[in-house]
Parts: structure tokens; C-alpha cells; sequence
């Protein structure tokens, strides 16, 4: 009996052992698969970070571009808002998210935002920061060339119809064309 016993402990010692041996190999097995995961996931990472260091890359050269071309059109604009039939008063601008819009969309979303206004502008009320959507009776106005356009056919005395948006709300504002300012000279 004793040495069924002894036999039967010692056999149970050599299961524990080989369940203890297995246990340890198991848990490096798992502790390697997740080294690896975790250095698939950083290479992964790093792979998508590099993707997304391009994209910002091409969409940075894409946008230096179109200001770019946005700075050649203003210099171009300048002659053409500055040789005006007529004076009313406002300097504007395309809104600035224009500049990330396709034609078809800014065709969509018209207007020029006013950042300067005097003279005749504000006698009439028109404020900094008004959005020109149309003027008169014309087509809407786009791009401050569109605007200086629809200026072109006016004549000293006559009133223009602006329509504008305002903190959410449409309003026409009559201003009245008056002469050209002389041109300034420089400094």
C-alpha cells in the first residue's frame, strides 16, 4: 500500500509539474502574441499616422496653391475694383471657406462678406460683416469681380439695390452711387 501511495503522490507531483510547465509555456505564448499584437498595432499606427502625414501634406500644397492663385486674382481684382464707374463706399471679399469650394459649390453658396465700409455704404446702413448675395436685379453675386461687375453698369446718381444677409435675415439696402474717389496716390 505504501508504495501505491508514494507512486500515486509522486505521479501527482509530475502532473502538477508538467500542468505548471505547460501553464508557463502558455503564458509566454499569450505574452508574445500580444508583443506581437501590440507591434502590429504600432506599426499599423505608424503606417495610418504616414497615410495621414501625406494626405495632410498634399492637401497643404493644394491649399498653398489655391491661395496662390486667390492672391494673383486679388492683385488682378484690385485694377478692376479700383477703375469703378462709380463710388458706393464697400470693400469686399470672398468668405474665406470659398476658397476650399469647387465653382459648382460657390454657385451654390453666393455672396461676398463686406469688410470695408464708408461714403454712401454707410449712410445707407450697410455694415461690416453683411453677406452681398445679389445686387439690383441681377444674377447673384458670387465673387467681388461678380460684384464689381454689376457696379460697372451704374451711373453716378443712381441707387443700387443690395441684397443682403444679416445675422440670419434678408434685407434689400438701397445705396447711392456716387462719383469715383480720385485714385490715391502711393506713399
Amino acid at each position: 500500500v505504501s508504495t501505491q501511495s508514494t507512486w500515486g503522490i509522486k505521479e501527482l507531483e509530475e502532473i502538477q509539474r508538467l500542468a505548471a510547465e505547460k501553464l508557463q509555456a502558455e503564458s509566454r505564448m499569450w505574452s508574445l502574441r500580444e508583443h506581437d499584437l501590440q507591434e502590429q498595432f504600432a506599426f499599423r499606427e505608424q503606417e495610418l499616422n504616414t497615410q495621414h502625414l501625406s494626405k495632410i501634406r498634399r492637401l497643404e500644397e493644394e491649399n498653398n496653391q489655391l491661395r496662390d492663385m486667390y492672391g494673383i486674382q486679388r492683385q488682378t481684382e484690385a485694377d478692376l475694383l479700383h477703375s469703378a464707374p462709380v463710388y458706393v463706399g464697400i470693400d469686399v471679399t470672398e468668405d474665406r471657406h470659398q476658397l476650399f469650394f469647387t465653382q459648382e459649390a460657390i454657385k451654390m453658396h453666393p455672396g461676398v462678406r463686406v469688410v470695408g465700409v464708408e461714403g454712401p455704404a454707410v449712410q445707407a446702413g450697410l455694415q461690416h460683416g453683411d453677406l452681398i448675395t445679389k445686387v439690383s436685379t441681377t444674377n447673384a453675386v458670387h465673387t467681388r469681380i461678380d460684384f464689381k461687375r454689376s457696379l460697372d453698369k451704374l451711373s453716378p446718381g443712381e441707387v443700387v439695390m443690395l441684397h443682403v444677409e444679416r445675422g440670419g435675415e434678408d434685407r434689400v439696402v438701397p445705396v447711392l452711387a456716387a462719383e469715383p474717389l480720385p485714385p490715391q496716390l502711393g506713399p
